[in-house]
């Protein structure tokens, strides 16, 4: 009877640990939180609900504004995308779009086939998508193509990455509280985004254009695999406007690596133009749109969409009305945004930011204590962050 007691007791204590090593390993997760929230929010829309998937990098975040898409020409979408994903990662994220939805229309941003050699499969990058996807086959299959065997145990197991990062409070609260803010909603109200409010960012992105290289080519390709292999039929390579324009080049060869596989490709930046966009007033970098120039470029894509692609946009009442109400909140929330963009504030904006004139106040007068306190010790702020004296960011943007 002793015997018995002390073995349920030993496998009491056991399961407890094992549940606070499980808790212990998402606490102390540390990527990105933006990037980590644009993600898991995806697992919050409704199973089989979303027309289009848009995958890619911040470009699409940044660019893309999935309900005034569904305003404009009523089909539903959602950027699975976050920043410098690369383009060995686009089969993954394309899997697991499609594990949960069918979508109609697979739209693809190239920008992630132009990253070097040098940052091939870096870690940084990888943990972004596989630190926040769910763990399923995909899952495993992720880790088994793009990490080497000696180094598995520690995604498997990422406690045993992020172990120290008891070190760093103030991120770890940080990421809770936008957890906490997040959850004020049963789904993403803006489907993925993020932005700055200013027209001229301090950080300016890529100086140089683009070159699609021979990893590049390759990922691409083994995208355009992967989507045969998902039967995918109706497929779009795009390229999003930026101020510094693909070489002619290598836009020819994306355009025929897409056309070769019977996939289209087409560059938005030779349509910037038409949609009126103004690169002294609708960029916020040399690679990104800002609400301005968000709001016409979705609105011009959106109709090329329905224009040049079959989308059958037929949902239920319950989808539309949460879609409507997204439509509200986006709407309210570009108006926000485009006033502190015209004051020039240069802030990192998400989906799940506070956008009362209550934190916009705290915001304000962090900004001023940071410039001071920069401006007498340039690395006083970079030795010891604090929450309190930014805007909610955790990265550069890219």
């Amino acid at each position: 009877m002793v015997i018995r007691k002390r073995i349920i007791k030993l496998a009491a204590l056991f399961f407890i640990t094992a549940v606070i090593m499980l808790m212990l390993m998402q606490l102390m997760v540390n990527t990105t939180t933006s990037s980590e929230l644009h993600i898991k929010n995806f697992y919050k829309e409704p199973e089989n609900t979303l027309d289009v998937a848009l995958i890619g990098c911040s470009e699409m975040y940044a660019d893309y504004s999935a309900p005034l898409a569904y305003k404009e020409c009523g089909f539903t979408s959602y950027n699975l995308c976050y920043e410098s994903a690369m383009g060995c990662m686009y089969p993954s994220m394309i899997r697991e779009f499609c594990s949960r939805q069918d979508p109609q229309l697979t739209v693809i941003e190239v920008n992630g086939f132009f990253y070097s050699k040098e940052y091939d499969k870096k870690e940084a990058s990888v943990r972004r998508w596989v630190d926040s996807m769910e763990k399923n086959d995909n899952w495993k299959q992720t880790i088994q193509e793009l990490v080497e065997p000696e180094e598995r145990i520690n995604y498997y197991f990422n406690f045993l990455k992020y172990h120290s990062n008891w070190n760093v409070p103030e991120k770890l609260l940080y990421r809770i509280k936008s957890y906490y803010d997040n959850s004020k909603t049963p789904v993403s109200m803006m489907k993925s985004f993020g932005t700055r409010t200013t027209t001229r960012s301090a950080r300016e992105g890529r100086l140089k254009p683009p070159e699609l290289t021979d990893i590049g080519e390759e990922y691409m390709k083994d995208t355009i695999a992967c989507c045969k292999e998902l039967g995918l039929e109706q497929v779009l390579f795009i390229r999003t406007p930026h101020m510094l324009k693909l070489p002619e080049e290598t836009d020819k060869r994306l355009r025929a690596i897409a056309e070769e596989s019977g996939y289209s490709y087409f560059n938005f930046e030779t349509a910037a133009g038409e949609m009126g966009i103004d690169e002294s007033t609708d960029y916020y970098n040399n690679e990104h749109l800002n609400v301005f120039g968000s709001e016409k470029f979705t609105k011009y894509i959106a109709r090329y969409l329905c224009d040049n692609y079959t989308i059958t946009a037929d949902h239920s009442d319950e989808t539309d009305a949460q879609w409507k109400e997204c439509v509200e909140y986006t709407e309210n929330a570009f108006k926000i945004l485009g006033e502190r963009t015209l004051d020039n504030e240069d802030y990192p904006y998400y989906e799940y930011t506070d956008l009362s004139e209550k934190e916009h106040e705290r915001i304000k007068k962090a900004m001023k204590v940071k410039e001071v306190l920069e401006k007498d010790d340039p690395d006083k702020i970079k030795e010891k962050p604090s929450p309190k004296d930014k805007h909610p960011t955790d990265k550069k943007d890219k």
